[in-house]
């Protein structure tokens, strides 16, 4: 076999096609794509985990079967604990709580 060595080869782009990949990176940032999302559902202990624009942590949720099922948390912009319940087959179940965004106990609601 004859095998020749790779020569890298650097790709010219237009200015007009820089600006396509800019538009493909902007909308790349968002807060879970769904690759990401598979990611985290298959290889993170079955956590489905939404992110606000800036990256912190919005919610967790546990998921099975690919539906929300066990515990769930959501949280405010400044990382406080803002609601915790629990999902079964992807619907509310038992008791909620809610939290101010100072960390105080608000209400409770029964589903």
């Amino acid at each position: 076999m004859d095998h020749k060595p790779y020569v890298f080869e650097p790709v010219v782009i237009s200015d007009s096609e820089e600006e396509e990949l800019d538009e493909d990176a902007e909308s790349e940032k968002e807060p879970m794509n769904e690759p990401k999302r598979f990611y985290v559902e298959k290889f993170e202990g079955n956590v489905l985990r939404d992110f606000y624009p800036e990256g912190r942590l919005k919610s967790e949720s546990e998921v099975k079967d690919g539906k929300r099922h066990g515990r769930y948390r959501e949280y405010y912009e400044s990382g406080t604990l803002k609601v915790r319940g629990k999902y079964q087959s992807n619907r509310p179940k038992g008791t909620w709580k809610y939290y101010t965004e100072e960390g105080k106990f608000e209400r409770k609601e029964k589903h």
